[in-house]
């Protein structure tokens, strides 16, 4: 596997959206992240984003949200890309120092590439190419791959570690088994991810290698209690760069015209119960009541998505959906 390093002025505006995009789509806000101005405190949790000044981009916030970012380079208008780098030219922040994250890198990549295929062999020929892409902004890492050419792109905090990698490979290559296989979520990709690296036979090598490694447990630094005084400095923040305040009342007031009449009546449904937990039996009794026969938790589970789906297509993420195993559905305010 070839390993590629790539900063530029480019990479580095791209990171920006990508991160605009999960603050105004409510992605941060959905699954227990905090968003601090940089440079942030180094933890798992928290999202390191630059004090600028947004709004004089035109429509900035209501364009960012509704970026497709699942694949890289991302598809994003040239002028929201020229303006954002612009922004980022006008008020310069120091670049990225990731030699010694680069050094790590280096040295061990082999040896935890290894490690990561004697576990999961049927992947072994899913990274031809991994491009590790550094920055200043952002959650500690976050990835994007492309299957058909067998390349993975990961952009790495400098604050971050070598496990934080790890952390990226490994969820990367199992989430799309996750997702369409199973019909997991993100926090139970996650899961997996952190089960790998706490558990695993990769467990003793990342010890010996990155004494923070711990730092890369997605799951458990999002589901932390959040200190008071933190997660108030981060919603001044957010305030103060005019960023949208996703919320029930934001949710209600999309467009379901193109709903279909199911995801029109589990929405409803979902809207009414919330912040309580709408049961399986409800959903079955709101949308199998006449078709008793139609009803399966497969059914509903697949109906659940396409909702996620609509959000996300109306720049809202699909998280606010949160699934309670054995249970049911809630959608959070």
């Amino acid at each position: 596997m070839r390993t590629i390093w790539e900063y530029s002025s480019r990479t580095e505006a791209l990171r920006l959206l990508h991160c605009a995009r999960q603050i105004a789509s409510g992605f941060y806000k959905a699954n227990g992240f905090l968003v601090l101005p940089y440079p942030a405190p180094a933890q798992p949790n928290v999202v390191s984003f630059p004090r600028l000044p947004y709004l004089t981009i035109p429509r900035f916030w209501q364009r960012s949200s509704r970026l497709d970012i699942r694949t890289y380079p991302f598809t994003t208008p040239k002028d929201l890309l020229v303006t954002t780098q612009q922004l980022l030219a006008a008020n310069p922040l120091p670049s990225p120092d990731f030699s010694l994250l680069q050094l790590q890198w280096s040295k061990h990549q082999n040896q935890i590439l290894r490690a990561i295929y004697s576990l999961i062999p049927k992947y072994r020929k899913q990274i031809r190419r991994l491009h590790l892409l550094p920055t200043a902004f952002g959650s500690s890492c976050s990835f994007s791959s492309d299957r058909k050419k067998s390349e993975m792109y990961i952009w790495i905090r400098t604050d971050s570690s070598l496990t934080q990698i790890v952390e990226a490979i490994l969820t990367s290559l199992t989430r799309a088994d996750i997702f369409d296989t199973l019909g997991g979520t993100w926090s139970e990709s996650e899961i997996v991810t952190d089960w790998l690296i706490s558990f695993s036979p990769l467990n003793p090598l990342l010890r010996r290698l990155d004494s923070h490694w711990e730092n890369a447990l997605t799951l458990r630094s999002t589901r932390a209690k959040q200190l008071a005084k933190l997660k108030l400095k981060s919603d001044q923040f957010l305030t103060q760069i005019g960023a949208p305040e996703v919320d029930l009342t934001t949710i209600k007031n999309i467009d379901t015209t193109r709903f279909s009449p199911q995801e029109k009546q589990l929405f409803q449904l979902l809207l009414n119960k919330s912040p309580q937990l709408a049961t399986f039996d409800e959903i079955a009794d709101h949308l199998y009541s006449q078709n008793p026969d139609r009803f399966s938790l497969y059914a509903i589970s697949k109906t659940v998505q396409r909702l996620r789906d609509q959000l996300e297509s109306h720049g809202i993420s699909g998280g606010f959906i949160q699934t309670h195993r054995g249970q049911g559905y809630l959608l959070a305010s």
